[in-house]
């Protein structure tokens, strides 16, 4: 069977799940849709749009996509979309958590904030509400911190390349696709992020910090704050040892020690190092002239 699949794909994640396919798979694919984003660093169009003229794969970038998707009869596939899909007729998404858990944008980034021990991946079908349609599969894997967004957006992309190669097999070999509804009393929902998201609140503990960090980092724009009265991305730091700190509500965001003249900072509850932070020219802040700095 030839020529009865599209799919739509966004970043990295679509980018490794196309990579691991096959050929006899590639070959079952009419077409595929390109998007781009400009939030973050790198979200692979060039190397989708690479790939598939190597592989000989008709690509078309969104803006140029409608009436190709929307005349289409076959499967769709949407790896790593994040547009609106108008017809929903034999479409099948691709979503990075395991669903009713996260709905909605961001959950990869959301996951790591809260410290979720296990990243997932869903494929379900469309339905007129986002991510409540009946789920085809689903795949798992645990996760240890600390851990960077980069290497758990990696690792969500191998779950992607498992369950998009099984997902064409079935296809290919004309098995029929069911699904099963999902349980609304486990829903929960991961909203859109925007440019005011990655300020970092100095309130919560060092460890909850830490993992914010390490989730909004590089292909995000990465963690914000201000201190000695310049805006600052920090983009490295440790939890260390607490101690006790008279009217902490009153210190919290200020530098209390320099640890191999590296600056510890006051959390609402523990203590944090910053190892790499860099300014708005890219340039890193090290060494800081005075102790006397609060990061807010």
């Amino acid at each position: 069977m030839s020529n009865e699949l599209a799919l739509l794909c966004l970043g990295k994640k679509a980018f490794d799940a196309l990579c691991a396919l096959s050929e006899s798979q590639l070959n079952c694919i009419s077409f595929v849709v390109v998007g781009r984003d400009k939030e973050i660093a790198n979200d692979y169009s060039s190397e989708l749009i690479e790939f598939c003229r190597t592989k000989r794969i008709q690509v078309v970038e969104r803006r140029d996509s409608d009436g190709l998707i929307s005349s289409f009869n076959g499967f769709k596939i949407a790896i790593g979309w994040r547009w609106l899909i108008k017809d929903s007729h034999n479409l099948l998404v691709f979503h990075d958590s395991l669903l009713p858990k996260y709905r909605g944008f961001s959950p990869v980034v959301n996951c790591l904030i809260n410290g979720e021990r296990k990243l997932g991946a869903s494929v379900l079908f469309a339905c007129d509400e986002y991510d409540k349609g009946p789920i085809i599969n689903q795949a798992s894997i645990s996760v240890t911190y600390p851990i960077k967004v980069s290497n758990a957006i990696d690792m969500v992309g191998k779950l992607y390349s498992q369950l998009l190669a099984d997902l064409l097999g079935k296809i290919k070999n004309n098995e029929s696709l069911s699904g099963y509804q999902q349980n609304e009393s486990e829903a929960s929902y991961s909203l859109w992020r925007d440019t005011s998201d990655y300020a970092i609140d100095w309130y919560r503990s060092a460890a909850e910090i830490v993992r914010f960090i390490d989730a909004v980092d590089y292909p995000y724009r990465g963690a914000e704050c201000k201190a000695d009265g310049r805006l600052i991305r920090i983009s490295d730091a440790i939890e260390i040892d607490d101690v006790l700190v008279h009217d902490r509500k009153n210190a919290i965001g200020k530098v209390i020690f320099m640890n191999d003249g590296r600056p510890v900072v006051v959390c609402g509850q523990g203590l944090l190092k910053i190892s790499s932070a860099l300014d708005s020219n890219g340039q890193s802040i090290f060494p800081l002239k005075k102790i006397r700095i609060r990061f807010q």
